[in-house]
């Protein structure tokens, strides 16, 4: 067992690696790791067995808005083994070794991951943060529009419409999130493969909404965006990310409880107490 960072010319047989790790997740969705702008070779730690590759462990680098100003995140992500190898402390091994660089890196101020197997991550030091979302009755069911202001209109968005709306997403996180990545424009159509699918705008603000369940879920929203164009006037029932319990008098709790954290260098952890934000699109 060499544990290692990844070579140069070693990307594919990552990539075929996380192929076979993750059944489930097609392999075009890990090359969007390799060409991030910050990516370097040694932020991916690899596993090497009579000379193939069968383990690994990537970093990226992401730049978030916390309660206490910006900080910058370790997001662990892709830790996977060969099914043909597991059992036999690989990961684990990985896992520690970019753990050591993270608390040799003085840039890093914490870790973040997700993931489902909460016991592994914490004796190794993770912590579980678990956020929630709410649903409730649908409080706008039957109502008809009669806005008197054009602007609270809403309509679906274009493809000209990214500039503004990474305008209210800036403002919006400086003060409603408890961890929420900063997005310049390549992290849009890159990280975030932008498509205005699903994102509604009016004058005034945006909101995203998607399915879950068949139940209409918002997942970021402007404060100046009506709550109620958001979700529809048809829907039984809505979800919301963040607001909820302060919105709506019925409202249970949808709990999150996937991601975990760590500290690194002794630097104290982010304040995580809910907030008015979740960002939904991970890191």
């Amino acid at each position: 067992m060499v544990i290692r960072s990844l070579k140069n010319g070693e990307q594919d047989a990552c990539l075929d690696l996380w192929d076979v790790a993750f059944d489930d997740t097609p392999r075009s969705y890990f090359e969007k790791y390799f060409k991030e702008p910050t990516w370097k070779l040694d932020d991916t730690v690899v596993c090497e067995e009579s000379g193939r590759l069968v383990s690994a462990v990537h970093v990226v680098r992401r730049v978030v808005e916390t309660r206490e100003g910006r900080k910058n995140m370790a997001g662990i992500a892709n830790v996977g083994t060969d099914p043909d190898f597991r059992g036999r402390g690989f990961s684990t091994a990985c896992l520690e070794e970019m753990h050591r660089r993270l608390d040799a890196d003085p840039w890093f101020d914490f870790g973040l991951l997700g993931t489902g197997i909460h016991d592994y991550y914490a004796r190794l030091g993770w912590q579980r943060w678990e956020f929630h979302g709410w649903e409730a009755p649908n409080p706008f069911l039957g109502w008809e529009y009669e806005y008197e202001n054009v602007g609270l209109y809403a309509r679906p968005a274009t493809e000209n419409d990214l500039p503004q709306i990474m305008r209210w997403y800036s403002v919006m996180t400086h003060f409603i999130k408890p961890i929420a990545v900063v997005r310049d424009e390549v992290y849009w159509r890159n990280w975030l493969n932008w498509k205005p699918d699903g994102y509604l705008v009016t004058d005034k603000g945006y909101a995203r909404v998607r399915m879950e369940d068949g139940i209409p879920t918002v997942t970021e929203q402007c404060g100046a965006f009506p709550l109620s164009q958001a979700v529809g006037t048809v829907a039984p029932r809505i979800r919301v990310y963040g607001r909820g319990s302060e919105v709506f008098e019925d409202a249970i709790p949808i709990p999150i409880s996937c991601w975990m954290i760590r500290p690194v260098q002794g630097k104290p952890l982010p304040d995580l107490t809910d907030g008015y934000f979740y960002d939904t699109d991970g890191f």
